[in-house]
């Protein structure tokens, strides 16, 4: 795919209106016509046209079923969203993945076997990142463990933040806090040996999202909102899109029908960091 050289931003959805919370950005979806977006500490999923982006009624998950989520992602072929998350606020419990039909019903749960954890999908399958264990877990639609990618803290494999998967034998893993000495992009085999590799060259920031479009080529969303373009083998060819002052990116999703780039961005005051706005804006890539 071919994207434009300098994408400017055709809309801003500020989020929130609806439930009338102030609450950061914690996933971001698109399926079929419809943009999902998760708050941290909310269970209300908001829902807004992905072209004219106007928002719908909220996915409410039922009290007790959801309280602090961490991700969502969406699949096409189930038509559905996974939600990942903790059933209650405490620190100490493991989180579950929740299937969400999208009348907000709960139809399957399960444990992601880690304390948190970040979702893509692949197919009908359900690719979870777990950075406490350096495991990416590769779950079937309704639960079932088919694999599991084990990432060596000796090979660098620190604070884990996001996979995708991206051939039925390949994922794409970040990885790299602020202030850790890797922060990079690889591409690892199902054994989580590592085949290519893209180091994070702008200091102390970090990758935090994935993307992967239909030519393989890869998004990197960053912890400052710049958005990176690789192409398949992790060979860094542009920013696609520039930092913003002030803001700490989150997610990103893409509609590739539309050539639609929705990227989460939480805007923070400087001295304290407190959020200000959580926003989505919209980009024509192409």
């Amino acid at each position: 795919m071919d994207y434009v050289d300098k994408p400017s931003p055709v809309h801003t959805i500020n989020t929130g209106l609806r439930t009338k919370e102030q609450r950061p950005i914690v996933g971001l979806a698109v399926l079929g016509n419809s943009l999902f977006v998760s708050h941290e500490k909310t269970s209300a999923i908001e829902v807004y046209d992905s072209a004219t982006y106007v928002a719908q009624d909220p996915l409410q998950i039922k009290e007790g079923q959801m309280a602090e989520p961490f991700d969502i992602a969406a699949c096409v072929q189930e038509s559905c969203l996974f939600v990942i998350g903790r059933l209650d606020s405490s620190k100490d419990s493991t989180s579950s993945i929740l299937k969400i039909e999208l009348d907000g019903k709960v139809s399957t749960e399960w444990s992601s076997g880690g304390s948190s954890g970040r979702l893509s999908t692949y197919g009908s399958n359900v690719i979870v990142c777990l950075s406490d264990k350096s495991l990416v877990c590769e779950f079937t639609h309704n639960g079932k463990l088919r694999h599991q990618v084990r990432l060596s803290p000796a090979a660098g494999f620190i604070h884990l933040s996001h996979a995708i998967q991206v051939t039925s034998v390949h994922f794409v893993v970040s990885h790299g806090g602020r202030d850790d000495k890797l922060r990079r992009v690889c591409l690892v085999d199902r054994k989580g040996d590592i085949i290519e590799k893209c180091k994070i060259l702008e200091k102390k920031n970090s990758p935090v999202c994935l993307l992967n479009d239909r030519s393989r080529s890869i998004l990197v969303g960053d912890a400052e909102g710049r958005i990176l373009l690789l192409n398949s083998k992790l060979i860094f060819q542009r920013k696609l899109i520039e930092k913003a002052d002030n803001c700490i990116g989150s997610r990103i999703s893409f509609d590739e029908t539309e050539k639609r780039l929705f990227v989460a961005r939480n805007k923070v005051s400087l001295k304290p960091k407190d959020l200000k706005s959580a926003q989505v804006l919209v980009f024509n890539v192409k």
